[in-house]
Formats: structure tokens, C-alpha cells, sequence
């Protein structure tokens, strides 16, 4: 399936903002809102297993991009992240 055909949502827009505190298209599990900060992080396994494991993912603005290792990800958020098979 592309990715025009593919939207994987788990909050409409206002519940996300009102959770985390970023907009549709920017959010970041980095300073999100207090209310989000036990929730899950899922992190697909096709890029848990990317070789060089290093991925890019929204800064927290729709114009802003970070860089980071899995590892870095995974040491930082520790046990909220999930890694999974996304279907």
C-alpha cells in the first residue's frame, strides 16, 4: 500500500495537540505535555533494524526534522519504546 493510501492515527488532531502539545505533522515524543509522558512509543521494526540504525522523525514543527540513532531512541526513552511490526 503507498503511503497516499496509509494514515495510522491514534488520536484526532485536537485530542493529540491537547495531549502532547504539538500540531498534526510535528509531533515528537521529545517535551511533549505532561499528560503523554507515560504513553507508548511504537517504532516500527523496519526501522529498529535499518542498517546504519539511524532515522529521522518530526523536531516538534512542521518544518523541523531530527536526526537520531535507535540506540540513542531507545536509551533515551527507555521502556516506553515498543518496537513492532506495524501492519
Amino acid at each position: 500500500m503507498s503511503n497516499k493510501g496509509f494514515h495510522f492515527r491514534l488520536a484526532e488532531h485536537e485530542e493529540a495537540l491537547t495531549l502532547t502539545g504539538y500540531q498534526f505533522n510535528a509531533i515528537t515524543p521529545f517535551l511533549i505535555e505532561k499528560e503523554a509522558k507515560n504513553l507508548p512509543i511504537l517504532l516500527s521494526e523496519e526501522i529498529a533494524s535499518l542498517e546504519p540504525a539511524y532515522f529521522w522523525f518530526s523536531g516538534g514543527r512542521i518544518q523541523i526534522k531530527m536526526g537520531v540513532s535507535v540506540a540513542d531512541f531507545q536509551k533515551y526513552f527507555g521502556e516506553r519504546v515498543v518496537v513492532s511490526k506495524l501492519v
